[in-house]
């Protein structure tokens, strides 16, 4: 009897410094299938974490709000329980993630520059 989906574990969502994380539900190697930028939601599969030569599907809990990956802090690796595989931005459409990193005060340091006179 073969199976055709891996058995499942679910990433724990924590909030730290307003910044919401998906962390790492257990000891393994795990390698991430979700680029930044993309959409996840409850459900979706973020990857595989590999413990003790046994593939297990990472996905998001029920309880996590569906939101676009931010950056991905763990391509591919070991880790420990609660190591932050990934950073999103909670919202339904795209901007709110784009609002976050175009922020003025994400770019303003980058305009101030003054050419010199001659």
């Amino acid at each position: 009897m073969s199976q055709s989906q891996p058995p499942q574990k679910i990433a724990k969502h924590s909030n730290i410094d307003g910044e919401l994380l998906l962390d790492s539900p257990g000891v393994g190697y795990f390698q991430c299938e979700v680029a930044p930028g993309s959409f996840v939601s409850p459900g979706s599969c973020l990857g595989y974490l590999r413990v003790l030569g046994k593939k297990y599907s990472v996905l998001i809990g029920s309880k996590t709000p569906s939101a676009y990956v931010d950056s991905v802090l763990i391509v591919k690796g070991p880790v420990e329980y609660g190591t932050p595989l990934l950073q999103l931005t909670e919202g339904s459409t795209k901007s709110t993630a784009a609002e976050k990193v175009d922020s003025p005060e994400k770019t303003s340091s980058a305009m101030s520059i003054n050419s010199p006179q001659p």
